[in-house]
């Protein structure tokens, strides 16, 4: 026998699945043409980034709080893209992390550096144009900031090192290290996506140890959507890929032991390193209208386990564009 309470929830579940299924339903019967990226020749944007980072360590917790502050000019529309100008104008840095106020001074010497660039038909950077001032002004930074530390000359060559390996960029690299945001915000530009697709592509990213980056798998869909308002929203999952994880432990482990003392080579120390373990997951929003990126909402989520030490670290950021008034 079925308990009449049994039956109602039951009904009202199936109603409920019903309505749902619905909804989902009517959301992808409803039209939809994607706006071509399309900026006016000759518009002023203004790009902010704000970022919040909370670490767990062994040494204890830290936080670290930035804002930036860009101006993006559509100069010229190619056959084949865009002509843009990205300038510096304002960066703030927060937090306790070591080092942090040392990367401000760099960041707030770069302010006002005018980097010119090609895109393509979506936005996305293929070149920076003016590659030789940008790395000429980008030493003369690196220089200034070493010089500082002239009468500890280990320091500054650590430094040196540091901040070449960050801003002395080429080829494909210059254009994420010299145009920060932009190719993100040309993620949700010209997508081809419809209603119910969902795309899947492999990229590398940086490793949180070392300097080696890691195969990850990115899947990018439509969540919502207005034609009549010509707006979109894409939401996008990152995760390691699997294999490419073990890769690069691997790597990783065998460049620790060909540099370590042979104490470090030891069989019980290649024990504790083969437990070395980490993952970088994150989901992002990403706002368009009419054909351009207006906003980006990101969280992700970083774990490592090394030698017996864990740390975690969550980040938030967002990313808006609006028009130069």
């Amino acid at each position: 026998m079925v308990a009449i309470g049994s039956r109602r929830l039951g009904t009202r579940l199936a109603v409920a699945g019903v309505l749902a299924l619905s909804l989902v339903t009517a959301a992808r019967s409803q039209p939809w043409t994607e706006a071509p990226y399309n900026p006016p020749v000759g518009s002023r944007w203004i790009v902010t980034a704000q970022s919040v980072s909370d670490e767990q360590r062994p040494d204890g917790a830290r936080q670290n709080k930035t804002l930036s502050r860009y101006e993006l000019t559509i100069d010229e529309k190619t056959a084949s893209g865009y002509r843009i100008t990205y300038v510096n104008r304002a960066l703030e840095v927060d937090g306790n992390a070591p080092g942090l106020k040392i990367v401000a001074s760099a960041f707030e010497a770069m302010r006002g550096i005018v980097v010119r660039a090609s895109t393509d038909a979506g936005g996305k950077p293929v070149s920076i144009d003016n590659l030789d001032e940008v790395r000429g002004t980008m030493r003369k930074v690196i220089d200034g900031i070493a010089d500082g530390f002239k009468e500890k000359p280990q320091v500054a060559q650590v430094m040196r090192q540091m901040m070449e390996s960050m801003f002395l960029a080429d080829g494909v690299a210059a254009t994420t290290a010299y145009l920060e945001n932009i190719p993100q915000l040309a993620m949700g530009q010209n997508t081809g996506l419809k209603p119910g697709d969902a795309r899947e592509t492999v990229e590398q990213t940086k490793a949180p140890v070392g300097s080696g980056t890691i195969k990850t798998n990115l899947t990018t869909r439509m969540v919502s959507w207005n034609d009549g308002a010509r707006k979109v929203r894409y939401a996008q999952v990152r995760a390691m890929d699997p294999q490419g994880l073990r890769d690069f432990l691997q790597s990783f482990i065998a460049q620790l032991g060909n540099a370590a003392s042979p104490e470090f080579r030891s069989p019980q120390m290649q024990e504790l390193l083969k437990k070395t373990d980490f993952s970088i997951d994150s989901t992002t929003l990403i706002d368009v209208e009419n054909g351009m990126t207006r906003a980006i909402d990101e969280t992700s989520t970083t774990r490592v386990s090394l030698m017996g030490q864990s740390m975690s670290k969550r980040e938030t950021r967002r990313i808006t564009v609006t028009p130069v008034p």
